[in-house]
């Protein structure tokens, strides 16, 4: 039944990719939500960027504050904010950068740049999740620079609420010394499922993996390979991503190991130092650590990870050339 509930979520995301301004009342009383990996309701950041803009009120909300958009992509010809806000409060402006992954030095650069191009008092860094560093400067910028000036850290999630409905959910991570959240702020967060919710993501990211793959287990998805009797094995564990070679169904561990005995040499080229765990089936692998593997900002770089993986690993093997003819031939 929790696996239905998952996919209903996900589909649900899928068909709200442009989410509209006329959500339900955030006034309501607080109830639970199911968060949605960003990507799934917004491809691109420009796309979020117009969303923000036309509904700042929402984050203003978040933040205690009156926020209207006084200019988007602005300050400079060489620096480019995404948004420039107008506190109606005090008549000062804050400059809004957004990103829909994980927070970055990149990110954390370009705040600083825009912020000392401007007139702004507030900077505002909405990401889908913050490390403790990123935090801990947001925190040593607000003491070190007392009144005069603001710094928030603000992680944003879609959420699935409870009655249906879809919800924009933005959390303070880090804020000024002195703020205090506003009352009758959103309930609390409730993950997707993991690992369904992951699986849900992969395969939004990369649609041709549906194909390319198959479910063999709720934590594990297998695809075909050229080479008799051998399977890519992409795995996800709580705290951690796993891609190898192994056996398919069947297949004992020494002829897997002689089928590959070939080419030895080319999966050595391709993906250079690897993982052996014969006794879990793992022939040849690549493992990447994930602290927080449960949680969805992590989701991106694991994503992509795995996918880049499993296609060093078909290339090794030769059989990515004819992956990419057979996409080209299903495609309408």
């Amino acid at each position: 039944m929790l696996a239905i509930a998952v996919e209903i979520a996900y589909y649900v995301a899928m068909k709200t990719s442009s989410i509209p301004s006329h959500m339900t009342d955030i006034d309501r009383a607080p109830q639970r939500f199911t968060s949605i990996p960003l990507r799934v309701g917004w491809a691109r950041e420009t796309q979020f960027t117009r969303w923000l803009a036309a509904n700042l009120d929402r984050l203003g909300y978040a933040l205690d504050l009156r926020l209207s958009v006084w200019r988007a992509k602005a300050i400079g010809a060489d620096r480019i904010a995404d948004l420039l806000a107008r506190n109606e409060d005090d008549g000062t402006l804050a400059v809004i950068e957004n990103q829909l992954e994980l927070a970055d030095d990149a990110h954390l650069g370009q705040l600083l740049a825009y912020l000392a191009g401007s007139d702004a008092k507030t900077m505002i860094w909405i990401a889908e999740g913050f490390e403790a560093r990123h935090l801990a400067v947001i925190r040593w910028l607000n003491e070190a620079t007392g009144d005069e000036y603001r710094f928030f850290a603000v992680r944003v999630r879609i959420a699935l609420a409870e009655h249906g409905g879809v919800e924009p959910a933005f959390d303070v991570m880090q804020s000024p010394v002195d703020w205090a959240p506003p009352l009758g702020h959103l309930g609390p967060i409730v993950e997707l499922e993991f690992p369904a919710g992951f699986w849900a993501f992969h395969l939004h990211r990369h649609p041709d993996e549906a194909w390319r793959s198959r479910v063999v287990g709720p934590r594990c998805r297998w695809r075909s390979t050229k080479v008799k009797g051998v399977v890519i094995s992409q795995f996800v564990y709580q705290n951690a991503v796993c891609v190898f070679l192994r056996g398919a169904n069947g297949v004992t561990v020494e002829d897997a190991k002689a089928a590959l005995a070939p080419f030895a040499w080319a999966i050595q080229e391709r993906v250079g130092d690897t993982i052996c765990n014969e006794g879990l089936g793992i022939l040849v692998g690549k493992r990447l650590d994930a602290d927080y593997a449960i949680h969805s900002e992590t989701w991106c770089a694991m994503s992509d990870w795995m996918r880049a993986q499993a296609d060093l690993f078909d290339l090794a093997l030769g059989g990515i050339g004819d992956e990419k003819g057979a996409r080209k031939k299903r495609r309408p």
